[in-house]
C-alpha cells in the first residue's frame, strides 16, 4: 500500500508486536512474507504445523483462520490441563463449549460452498 514501516508499526496491536517486526518490509513475495511472518515469529509454531505458503490466498482465508484458532484452542486446553485442579475442571468444560460452538458455526457457514 506504499506505506513506510515507520508509519505502520505504531498502528500494530501491542499483542502482535515482536522484536523483528520492522524486517517485514523486506519481503518481496508471498513465500518470503510467509517465512518472515508466519514461521519466524512467536506464532510460527501454529502456522508451520498446519499451513504452507500455498495456502495463502483469498479463498482459504477463512479456513486459515479456523485452522489457526483450532491449534490455539488445542494448545490452551493442554495448558489448562497441566494446571490441574479447578482450572482444569472448569476450563475443560468452557473450552468444550467453545469447540462445539465453533464446529456448528463452521458447518453452518460451509453450507452451499465448495466445502460441502
Amino acid at each position: 500500500h506504499e506505506r513506510t514501516v515507520d508509519e505502520l508499526v505504531p498502528k500494530c496491536h501491542p499483542l502482535g508486536m515482536f522484536d523483528s517486526i520492522a524486517s517485514l518490509a523486506v519481503a518481496s513475495s508471498m513465500q518470503e512474507l510467509y517465512r518472515l511472518v508466519l514461521v519466524d515469529t512467536p506464532l510460527g509454531r501454529y502456522f508451520s504445523d498446519t499451513l504452507s505458503s500455498a495456502d495463502l490466498d483469498e479463498m482459504n482465508i477463512e479456513i486459515l483462520r479456523n485452522t489457526l484458532y483450532r491449534a490455539y484452542l488445542d494448545d490452551f486446553h493442554a495448558f489448562c490441563m497441566r494446571q490441574g485442579g479447578a482450572t482444569a475442571t472448569i476450563m475443560a468444560d468452557l473450552l468444550a463449549i467453545e469447540a462445539d460452538k465453533r464446529a456448528i458455526t463452521i458447518t453452518v457457514n460451509s453450507i452451499g460452498t465448495e466445502l460441502t
